[in-house]
């Protein structure tokens, strides 16, 4: 079986944005830092309608936990990782953009 970056993205991102949410709520993800608060849980707290406002997708990709050095090396490594993972996380939360907050001393990345 085939897998890896971009292997059935668009087939993912075709799917209702609910769908999305309840996948990644029974996969059990969790974010990476601090408390590890569930990912599906924090995703489905977006709206689900607009009143006109558009929503954004924020990526916190600064590292300031004291000795972590994870998004550095995704973004060096594997940055089609992050990019894919926005993508999908973005149409689950019904956003309009994303922004990736990087520290200043990733000056390839």
């Amino acid at each position: 079986m085939k897998q890896g970056d971009w292997y059935r993205t668009k087939d993912l991102v075709l799917k209702s944005s609910d769908w999305i949410v309840n996948e990644v709520k029974k996969s059990g993800l969790r974010g990476r830092a601090g408390a590890g608060f569930p990912s599906g849980l924090k995703w489905s707290f977006m709206p689900k309608t607009t009143d006109g406002r558009p929503s954004y997708l924020v990526v916190n990709a600064y590292e300031s936990e004291p000795g972590t050095c994870k998004d550095g090396v995704i973004m060096r490594h594997d940055p089609h990782k992050l990019l894919e993972g926005c993508l999908i996380a973005g149409v689950g939360m019904r956003a309009s953009a994303a922004y990736i907050y990087i520290r200043g001393e990733y000056v390839n990345e």
